[in-house]
């Protein structure tokens, strides 16, 4: 712990995981401190602040003494994970940001994960059998779901769905940041899958849709009928493209099973090959573009997932 009086950085990313405290609050904080013989103590990572911005704001404001606390990790995701877990114990929370939080801990821990299981093929390699090994973090997505679903008390498939919530945000912030934070902070009332949807939008489809929601020129109850519509005519879309032009003769038998037998049959090959270059690949020596054209379709293959699960619910 060091006495320091130079300005910290600030991070979007970081600050993205932080749910600021009311005025009231704020007021309160500003005279704890102004009063409080003890320095403060705002903790970072790598000179980043991690949650302390308030405290750290005050201490500009009044040239009170500050001291920096740093936690331990060995990367920034080891960081943000940390920041997730402590945020995730406050009771203050939005809902939309205690989902968004829980979400972002999943993805972070399977990055983790595949770091550990990269760390652990690198080991075998280097010792030329296969050792035993205690990850740090699980390289299974399932266990992890499981595990989460346990700590938070829900179900698995709930924290995968925040999952793909937390990308949706993450993907809206880059194009509005004051939609993304107004959804988080329970300004801007949104549900998970119109929120989602935005984030399959294009820029600008997010960037006008983001203008009408906060100037007030677009209500929500009209954009979910406009979600609504544009999911319901992709639909029959996509059914005029598999039907195509043929004849009621030329149909088949109809089998209303059919088209679900045939994707049980196949996902446990798209399960063989995941697991496959989870176990086989080294992600350390995979190029940077590669990684990201498979995170892009790992993200539309959740997407769609998320979209099956809520056909099968509706019945």
């Amino acid at each position: 712990m060091e006495r320091i009086y130079p300005k910290l950085r600030h991070s979007a990313e970081y600050r993205r995981l932080y749910q600021p405290i009311s005025e009231h609050e704020y007021t309160a904080l500003e005279q704890e401190i102004t009063k409080q013989t003890d320095t403060v103590i705002i903790r970072t990572w790598s000179n980043i602040v991690l949650y302390e911005y308030e405290k750290y704001e005050i201490c500009l404001k009044h040239c009170i003494p500050y001291k920096v606390s740093g936690i331990y990790a060995k990367n920034s995701e080891e960081a943000l994970l940390w920041l997730c877990k402590k945020q995730l114990e406050r009771t203050d929370l939005t809902l939309e940001m205690r989902r968004y939080l829980i979400g972002k801990r999943y993805l972070y821990e399977r990055i983790l994960g595949v770091h550990s299981a990269a760390d652990y093929r690198a080991s075998c390699s280097r010792k030329g059998s296969a050792v035993k090994n205690s990850f740090r973090y699980d390289g299974c997505a399932v266990r992890t779901q499981e595990r989460l679903g346990k700590e938070y008390k829900l179900s698995p498939i709930t924290v995968l769905k925040y999952s793909v919530f937390a990308a949706a945000i993450d993907t809206i912030y880059e194009i509005s940041e004051e939609l993304s934070n107004g959804i988080l902070n329970g300004i801007i009332k949104i549900s998970q899958e119109n929120t989602v949807a935005i984030s399959k939008m294009t820029e600008n489809e997010i960037s006008n849709t983001a203008e009408n929601i906060l100037h007030g020129k677009e209500d929500i109850e009209t954009l979910t009928n406009s979600l609504k519509t544009a999911k319901t005519a992709a639909l029959k879309s996509n059914k005029r493209l598999i039907t195509g032009n043929a004849s009621i003769k030329d149909m088949p038998e109809y089998d209303p099973d059919a088209e679900v037998s045939s994707l049980t049959l196949t996902i446990p090959s798209w399960i063989s090959s995941l697991l496959r270059v989870c176990n086989v690949c080294d992600m350390n020596k995979v190029s940077a573009y590669a990684k990201k054209k498979l995170l892009d379709e790992l993200e539309k293959l959740g997407n769609a997932i998320f979209e099956m699960f809520d056909v099968l619910k509706e019945d």
